[in-house]
């Protein structure tokens, strides 16, 4: 994995964007559909969803869902692609019928390859996957919308902000 920023480069981005306040998509233009062509291409003959909103985003926000025809489960990939450094994140969940979620660590069986060629459009775009080990770093100083100070992490600054 290559990562052109260091932890330190990161959390002094975040400083500098996040200095008066948080950044607003919206009022900066940031283009909600960044990326959404290539990534629906790569995700044939699957379809992909933008489910950007910069209502505490930061990021654009794409979501991959395959439903199982043989098993009573559907598994998303869920895409983030930053606007304050050019980082992304992805992730598996599961989802059991009736209501039940987890998080996988790899592909589902059968799944790598769309993986492997969504990695690839992402990252040929410039994009490098954030460690998880800096997820949840603390971002001291920095005040979110729904977060205050407190709970402040790296990835509610790169991705999207939640209460808790």
């Amino acid at each position: 994995m290559n990562i052109p920023l260091t932890l330190e480069d990161i959390k002094e981005e975040i400083h500098t964007q996040f200095q008066d306040k948080p950044p607003n998509g919206w009022l900066l233009g940031w283009d909600e559909s960044r990326g959404f062509a290539s990534l629906h291409t790569a995700a044939a003959p699957h379809s992909i969803v933008n489910c950007t909103s910069f209502d505490y985003g930061f990021c654009n926000w794409f979501e991959l869902i395959i439903d199982s025809e043989i098993d009573e489960c559907y598994w998303k990939l869920t895409i983030k692609l930053s606007f304050i450094v050019p980082a992304y994140v992805y992730y598996w969940t599961q989802y059991d019928r009736p209501a039940r979620c987890r998080v996988l660590s790899n592909a589902p069986l059968g799944y790598e390859e769309i993986e492997d060629r969504l990695r690839v459009v992402v990252e040929n775009a410039g994009f490098f996957e954030i460690p998880m080990e800096w997820y949840d770093y603390e971002m001291k100083g920095v005040e979110l919308e729904l977060s205050g100070t407190e709970n402040v992490t790296l990835s509610k600054c790169l991705f999207s902000d939640y209460d808790g």
